[in-house]
């Protein structure tokens, strides 16, 4: 996708659209000459911070403007014209996105288009990196709306390099290419800086690497009990890291079962209660972890025990 330049005025027409275009309405807004009809998204250039807009759209041709009401998301602002036909949409100073609606005269309709200046590179990954010391070639594009160059910026965690560190930058460019290594589990983040707009950054996109296992994953609960669980007490536990589909989550009691009043594991999360009797005990968890694209599992374990007030053992 090409940049699009900076535009200093820019005007959104309220018009009819062809009947190929209706989706069920024949109403749409026109920006830069492309329409969008209720639900769909315009990309605007990230150098602009405001937006002019008029219809000349009239209901039933009397004098009646043909919207009714104008209204955006809570992080834009907008000040209407003198006819209330017309208004300026102010972004969000910070380019998050958001949307601008327009309610007709004509049966109430609404027309919401949603609007982005902040777009999403896409991370090209070959091969698969399961083994340490394992590298492999990544590349990514960005394609953002604004002014004709970028920076591309490479970041890593854990135990993954890319170009042999955990920061890379190419300057000026919207292509990247870069050597990944893989030496224990990771993560590998792209995203792009536009410096015409404030070094603004793109949104970013974030690929996993490898398999987490021992001090690279846990699992609590809100707030944390520690080590001591009170007796007959349910709890809530959840894995520290929000891993993406290709993982797969296993829970098991390694050791002290009788201590286990309630045991229930489903993906990323646990609900767990000891036993409501006084006998004192104790028990050990296991969370486990299965990368599908490697076929390898990573394990960490809690250990528990149940406070009855009186000497606590395991098993």
């Amino acid at each position: 996708m090409h940049p699009i330049f900076t535009i200093r005025l820019l005007l959104i027409l309220l018009a009819s659209c062809p009947s190929y275009l209706a989706l069920g309405s024949d109403k749409c807004f026109t920006i830069f000459g492309k329409k969008y009809t209720d639900g769909q998204t315009a990309y605007i250039d990230c150098t602009v911070n405001s937006l002019y807009i008029s219809t000349d759209y009239t209901y039933e041709t009397t004098w009646k403007p043909g919207v009714k009401e104008w209204n955006v998301s809570t992080n834009f602002t907008y000040q209407t014209g003198q006819l209330g036909s017309d208004v300026t949409v102010n972004f969000d100073p910070n380019k998050n996105d958001g949307q601008l609606s327009a309610t007709l005269w004509e049966g109430n309709e609404v027309i919401t288009v949603h609007i982005t200046q902040r777009s999403t590179p896409t991370l090209t990954i070959a091969p698969t990196l399961c083994s340490t010391g394992q590298s492999g070639d990544f590349s990514t594009t960005l394609n953002f709306y604004g002014p004709s160059t970028a920076n591309v910026v490479w970041e890593t965690t854990g135990g993954v390099r890319v170009m042999g560190g955990n920061v890379y930058r190419v300057t000026d460019n919207t292509i990247s290419r870069a050597t990944v290594q893989h030496n224990s589990y990771g993560t590998v983040t792209v995203y792009g800086e536009i410096p015409g707009c404030n070094n603004m950054r793109t949104n970013s996109v974030t690929q996993h690497i490898g398999t987490p296992g021992g001090s690279d994953i846990t699992f609590s609960a809100n707030p944390d009990p520690g080590i001591s669980l009170q007796a007959g007490q349910m709890y809530n536990f959840s894995s520290s890291l929000n891993l993406p589909s290709q993982y797969s989550y296993g829970w098991s009691i390694l050791q002290g079962n009788s201590s286990v009043g309630y045991f229930y594991g489903t993906g990323p999360w646990l609900t767990l209660s000891t036993t409501s009797d006084s006998s004192p005990g104790g028990f050990i968890v296991q969370m486990a972890i299965t990368n599908s694209s490697c076929n390898t599992t990573g394990t960490t374990s809690r250990t528990f025990m149940k406070n009855t007030g009186g000497g606590d053992t395991i098993g």
